[in-house]
């Protein structure tokens, strides 16, 4: 499932690699089409500067030798711990990134664990949420609770935790509303309702939802939401379907934030834990095997 999901993610890393993996010897125009191939890509400037350094001093002995690329990206990354499982989570981002989707194949992952699973839809914005949510729960054996009726979506969240199905499930998925990263008063919204939860004591992780299709910008977005939600990961949705797979390691470089979960199409199990090892074998190994 894991290198399926990627497979046009790796596009462009590959291509990069792929150039000059046939090469003698590099010259100067090979360095900056490989630059240029690496940034297309979405990976940022440092990790680009780190691999032309490297690319500079190999021979064409070493150039199957893809082990030195892989590791020389990997020491360059922050040491980040995987997040800590918790009873509820949050799911947080921009409009049209995958969120209630993600939330229902979060849900069947957990069921499919054993957990007993709660979701709260407390999308109060798009009445469609809950409507999909609450199909998805039929089908699948989770169970979604909230108000379409209530506009406030703390008031939805304080109400669900309050419940006896709070207090016997598992985890929590709590699906929020899509909201602009610029919205102050959205923001403002968001903050309220992780202080609900925070009252409840229970242990609690926000995760962001983010569409790998948007490239450098979606560095911004997990920069401002964490300004008004602590973010303890990042779901990387529609992998599917972005070429720019650099995107992951630029995350994970700025925002210092473990990428969790990468989220590829429509099925309810297109759902697959992050691996960063195997990320890097899948977009520059293949391309430095001669």
């Amino acid at each position: 499932m894991f290198r399926s999901s990627i497979n046009k993610s790796k596009i462009g890393i590959l291509k990069a690699f792929s150039f000059i993996s046939g090469k003698k010897r590099i010259d100067e125009s090979d360095l900056e089409k490989f630059e240029e191939l690496l940034i297309e890509s979405d990976m940022d400037l440092e990790t680009v500067d780190l691999l032309l350094d490297k690319a500079k001093n190999l021979t064409r002995a070493d150039m199957s030798q893809h082990q030195s690329f892989k590791i020389s990206i990997k020491e360059n990354l922050p040491n980040l711990s995987p997040i800590k499982d918790s009873k509820v989570t949050m799911l947080v981002g921009v409009n049209g990134t995958g969120k209630t989707t993600f939330c229902a194949k979060y849900a069947k992952y957990l069921t499919d664990l054993g957990k007993k699973v709660l979701i709260i839809a407390a999308d109060t914005y798009r009445a469609a949420a809950y409507d999909q949510i609450s199909a998805w729960s039929e089908n699948y054996g989770f169970k979604c609770i909230g108000n379409p009726e209530k506009k406030d979506p703390s008031s939805v969240i304080f109400d669900s935790l309050s419940s006896q199905f709070a207090k016997d499930a598992d985890s929590i998925i709590i699906d929020s509303a899509g909201r602009l990263h610029n919205s102050v008063n959205l923001m403002k919204e968001l903050r309220k309702m992780s202080s609900v939860i925070q009252k409840f004591k229970y242990t609690y992780n926000n995760l962001i939802s983010i569409d790998a299709n948007t490239g450098k910008n979606a560095l911004n977005q997990i920069e401002l939401f964490d300004q008004y939600v602590s973010i303890s990961g990042v779901v990387l949705n529609k992998i599917d379907g972005s070429a720019k797979g650099g995107i992951g390691i630029s995350i994970i470089k700025k925002n210092n934030i473990p990428i969790c979960f990468l989220g590829s199409g429509e099925s309810i199990d297109d759902l697959s834990l992050f691996d960063m090892d195997l990320f890097l074998e899948s977009i520059i190994g293949e391309a430095l095997i001669d």
